[in-house]
């Protein structure tokens, strides 16, 4: 996949920050990832993150 870097850029719950990957020459580069991992977060969760609310 070619990435090198990935950098937190919003704190979108505890525990589980939106993210962008660095890869030079990928089409994965400055693509927004989230990490999220067992009970972290709300119902609405996945619903935040599709549409962009960070708080």
């Amino acid at each position: 996949m070619g990435i090198e870097a990935v950098e937190m850029i919003a704190p979108l719950v505890p525990g589980a920050p939106l993210c962008r990957a660095t890869a030079p020459g990928s089409s994965l580069d400055g693509v927004e990832v989230n990490f999220k991992g067992g009970q972290v977060g709300a119902e609405n969760y996945f619903g935040v993150l599709l549409e962009g609310r960070v708080f």
